[in-house]
């Protein structure tokens, strides 16, 4: 067979048709290919990417992949959220008002109580024997069951009203960093500064001033006294009852007569403690109002000027 024009030279394999047709697209295949740039920029263009093309350019590479196949990947990445609006604290305030006044009553109840156990206790006791009759131990005996049963009353409502304040104490503790005040403890502190034993003493008072400087209002700075008041108060009451709670006599422990002295004495100790509990919790419950609604009223006025955002 003779050799065809053009580049490429057919093979000879000894003849054939499959053999010539081979040899015919060999020949009539064009030399060069002219490739136009421009064609493959609009490609580019319309396959999402502005960049020319480039010989040599490597592929863009593939997706991360998340995790196993079948399971959506993450979403994309926002920026963090706004910090939490004011929280109003007015609603807060109003059920401690109203349940500090609730406890006033009781406390009156409960001083009337020991001052009149503490008058039946001359009757039967005159500092150095026994006076009284039997019916006048008696009644003894159920005033101060009536004193025990007013004293966990009154425990059991300090309770819920401790929680009601710790909550409202949180709000204003987060309420201040949304008037752009950056104290130095974290507002957790509002919480756990109550629950640490001996430093309870100080703590909650430390975060309370923070909360008061953080909270008042540009060019309308007011004096803590308030504050500062009804701390005092505050822990006077918790001291004296600690001691009331030491001193509580119990006549089961008596197995000489010549005890009894002593034993009526401390029960004497132990009568006047719980008067003045009793006084102090009520002073203590008018300084909180005081403090709460002094405290609350400046935070609204603070947020009723803008807070940054």
């Amino acid at each position: 067979m003779t050799d065809q024009p053009g580049n490429h030279e057919p093979t000879n394999d000894g003849g054939g048709f499959w053999g010539r047709r081979r040899d015919e697209a060999f020949a009539s295949e064009p030399d060069d290919v002219p490739v136009d740039l421009g064609d493959l920029d609009r490609l580019e263009v319309a396959l999402g990417t502005d960049a020319p093309a480039t010989a040599g350019t490597p592929p863009p590479p593939p997706p991360p992949i998340w995790g196993p196949p079948g399971q959506p990947t993450p979403p994309a990445w926002s920026p963090p959220a706004a910090s939490e609006p004011f929280r109003s604290i007015r609603g807060l305030a109003t059920t401690l008002t109203v349940l500090f006044v609730a406890i006033v009553p009781l406390n009156v109840w409960v001083v009337l109580t020991q001052l009149s156990l503490r008058d039946q206790l001359d009757r039967v006791w005159d500092g150095q024997a026994i006076v009284g009759s039997f019916s006048e131990i008696d009644r003894l005996d159920r005033l101060e069951q009536r004193a025990n049963t007013l004293a966990v009353l009154d425990v059991g409502a300090m309770i819920g009203i401790g929680v009601v304040f710790i909550v409202w104490f949180w709000r204003a503790r987060k309420n201040i960093e949304r008037f752009g005040a950056r104290p130095s403890r974290g507002a957790g502190w509002a919480i756990g500064a109550w629950f640490v034993p001996c430093a309870n003493l100080v703590l909650p008072a430390t975060v309370a001033v923070d909360i008061w400087s953080g909270s008042q209002p540009p060019q309308q700075r007011r004096s803590p006294v308030v504050l500062g008041l009804w701390w005092v108060a505050f822990i006077g009451t918790g001291i004296v009852g600690r001691i009331a709670a030491t001193l509580q006599p119990n006549f089961d422990d008596v197995t000489f007569e010549s005890q009894l002295a002593g034993m009526f004495d401390q029960y004497d100790d132990w009568i006047s403690a719980n008067i003045a509990e009793g006084a102090l919790t009520i002073v203590a419950a008018a300084l909180t109002i005081g403090f709460v609604q002094s405290l609350t009223t400046m935070q609204h006025d603070r947020a009723a000027l803008g807070v940054p955002t």
